[in-house]
């Protein structure tokens, strides 16, 4: 989050005045709570629904550089239809192709790049969206995990 905050976020802001910084999710920290300080930054803490403000962004910033476990939050953004913008940490573990279903970069200048690539060119940005949520419905959707289920059980009986 400090990454996004002090490095790419203000970027952003010399290059897109009017951009915001919406950061949606349980146990915002200290940083996140100073740095809504910001009027174009919001920080929402715990919501009963990711989707509205999934539904409100033009795109999904994860600028993960260290951590583990499956990328939920990427998930949510290709269901929801929302373009992702990630490091190749950000999308471990995920059947994700770069340039198909998300942009991929591990630098500052490469992430803004990114981002100002789809803000210059919406029509890529729904591309993105669109394959990522077809990547979610053959792969992570219940009724895809409902066939790999039953593929791995029905040769055990």
């Amino acid at each position: 989050m400090d990454w996004l905050l002090d490095s790419i976020y203000p970027k952003l802001r010399q290059r897109y005045p009017d951009c915001r910084l919406l950061l949606v999710g349980r146990s915002p920290t200290q940083r996140m709570q100073e740095a809504a300080t910001d009027p174009n930054i919001i920080v929402t803490g715990s919501v009963a629904d990711v989707r509205p403000y999934l539904g409100a962004a033009s795109l999904m910033v994860v600028p993960l550089q260290q951590g583990g476990g499956t990328r939920l939050k990427i998930l949510e953004a290709f269901a929801s239809g929302c373009p992702v913008v990630s490091t190749s940490k950000g999308a471990e573990g995920l059947a994700a192709i770069a340039h198909q279903h998300l942009l991929i970069h591990d630098d500052v200048d490469g992430l803004i790049g990114a981002i100002d690539q789809l803000w210059s060119n919406p029509s890529q940005g729904k591309q993105l969206a669109q394959s990522a949520y077809e990547l979610v419905q053959a792969q992570y959707s219940w009724e895809a995990i409902e066939q790999r289920v039953k593929a791995a059980i029905v040769p055990l009986l």
